[in-house]
C-alpha cells in the first residue's frame, strides 16, 4: 500500500463556496480507504488558483510538490491523486504533458478519479495507446479555458470602455484607504486610512524618509494594507501610486500572465486623498534624497549581510537620518546607525538599541590592521603548533 498526496485545486475563490472543494476532499478520501492506501500529512491545495497560466505550478501548491519531490519529501512509489487531469495544468498539452512526464519520471504515480478511475506510473511513459487519454484530456481543459478567456476578455473590454465614458466603476475593487459604499454605488474615503495616506505625503515632502515614516505611521495610524503592519515596502507603493490623485489605470493580462496598461488612465475615478501640489512636493523631496544619498553621493556598507543583533537574532540594517536646509533642501547633516531588522519592522521582543555605524566600522577596520595574514592561515595537521601541543 502507498503513500496518496492528494492535490485540490479551483480556479475561483467563488467556488469555495459551492461543492468542488468537499466534493474533492470526500471522493479522495473514499479512494484512498477502498484501495488500501493511507494518506499523506502534507497537503496540498490552491483554493482559488488558476491553472491557465500555470499560477498553481509556477507559484502555489503544486510548486512545493515538485520540490518536494526533488527535495525526497515525496518519494517514489507514493502516488498524486487528483480529480481530474485538468486540476494539475490547463496550459496546453506541451506544458501540461510536459509536467505529467516529470512527476511520473520521479517514480510517483499519478492517480485520476474522473471521468473514469486511472493509474498512471512511470511505465506509462512508454504506453502509446494509454496516453492518449490524458493528451485528450490536457487539450479538452485548455480548450475550455482559452474559451472562457476569451468571453471575459470581451466582457472586460466593455467594462473598461465604459470606465472610460462614463466613470462606471469596472469592479469593487480599490486601494486600501478606500472603501466601496454599497448604499451610495461608489467609493468613499476610509476616514482613518486616507489620513494616514496624506500623512505620509505631507511627511515626505517635508524630507523624512520611510524608515522613519514606518515608526511615526505606526505610531500614529492602525495599518492599512493587507499586511497588518506598516513597512517601507508599503509607504514606497502608497508614494507611488496616482490612485490617492483619483486616477486608475486598465490592466489586462498578456499571453505570460503579466498585468499590462490597457488604455489611458482614469481621471476622477476614484475620490482624491492628496493634490496634485502636495503629490509633486513629495515626489520632488524623493528625488532630493536620492540626489543626497551619503555624504558623498554613495554610500556602501562594509558589512551587508554580515551583522546579526545577538539578542533578537535578527539581521542589522543601516538606518539613515538626515536634516535638510528648508530652502536649499541641502543636507546639514548625516546620520547612520545599525538597528535590528526586527524593530525596525516593529517586531514584539526585537532589540531596541542601537549603534552608530561610523563607528563600529572604524573599530573593525582597526582590529582588522593588527592581524597578520598567519593568523588567517588554517592549521595543517602537521604544522609545528599541533606538534607542540601534542608534546
Amino acid at each position: 500500500m502507498a503513500i496518496v498526496h492528494s492535490y485540490l485545486r479551483f480556479s475561483s475563490k467563488k467556488q469555495e463556496q459551492g461543492d468542488s472543494k468537499r466534493r474533492q476532499t470526500s471522493d479522495a478520501a473514499e479512494w484512498i480507504k477502498r484501495n488500501g492506501h493511507t494518506l499523506s500529512n502534507l497537503r496540498f491545495e490552491d483554493l482559488g488558483v488558476s491553472a491557465f497560466r500555470g499560477k498553481n505550478r509556477h507559484a502555489g501548491a503544486l510548486k512545493r510538490f515538485l520540490k518536494a519531490i526533488e527535495e525526497g519529501a515525496v518519494k517514489p512509489g507514493e502516488i498524486l491523486l487528483v480529480e481530474n487531469l485538468d486540476r494539475l495544468s490547463r496550459e496546453g498539452v506541451a506544458e501540461a504533458f510536459a509536467l505529467f512526464i516529470e512527476i511520473l519520471r520521479a517514480g510517483v504515480s499519478i492517480a485520476v478519479l474522473t471521468p473514469t478511475e486511472r493509474v498512471y506510473t512511470k511505465k506509462s511513459i512508454n504506453d502509446l495507446v494509454g496516453l492518449m487519454e490524458p493528451l485528450m484530456s490536457f487539450h479538452l481543459g485548455w480548450e475550455e479555458s482559452q474559451k472562457k478567456s476569451d468571453r471575459v476578455g470581451k466582457v472586460w473590454q466593455q467594462k473598461r470602455k465604459a470606465a472610460q465614458e462614463n466613470r462606471t466603476p469596472l469592479n469593487r475593487r480599490c486601494p486600501s484607504w478606500l472603501e466601496w459604499d454599497e448604499t451610495k454605488g461608489r467609493f468613499t474615503k476610509k476616514p482613518e486610512g486616507s489620513r494616514a495616506v496624506r500623512y505620509i505625503f505631507e511627511r515626505t515632502a517635508e524630507g523624512v524618509g520611510q524608515r522613519a515614516l514606518v515608526k511615526e505611521c505606526s505610531d500614529r495610524f492602525e495599518a492599512i494594507g493587507t499586511s497588518g503592519h506598516w513597512s517601507s515596502a508599503f509607504i514606497q507603493k502608497v508614494l507611488n501610486d496616482r490612485a490617492v490623485l483619483g486616477e486608475f489605470q486598465p490592466k489586462s493580462f498578456d499571453e505570460e500572465g503579466n498585468r499590462i496598461p490597457q488604455g489611458k488612465p482614469i481621471a476622477d475615478y476614484y475620490p482624491r486623498v492628496i493634490d496634485d501640489a502636495l503629490w509633486y512636493r513629495a515626489q520632488a523631496a524623493k528625488e532630493t534624497r536620492l540626489k543626497h544619498k551619503g555624504p558623498n553621493g554613495d554610500f556602501f556598507s562594509l558589512f551587508s549581510g554580515l551583522v546579526f543583533n545577538a539578542w533578537d537574532g535578527h539581521p542589522c540594517h543601516v538606518n539613515t537620518t538626515r536634516s535638510y536646509k528648508k530652502k536649499s533642501g541641502k543636507p546639514t547633516h548625516v546620520k547612520r546607525r545599525l538597528f535590528s531588522y526586527g524593530h525596525l519592522r516593529r517586531v514584539e521582543g526585537a532589540c531596541p538599541l542601537s549603534f552608530d555605524y561610523y563607528l563600529f566600522e572604524a573599530a573593525c577596520l582597526t582590529i582588522l590592521t593588527e592581524l597578520k595574514s598567519s593568523d588567517l592561515a588554517a592549521h595543517s595537521d602537521d604544522s609545528p603548533i599541533l606538534d607542540k601541543e601534542a608534546e
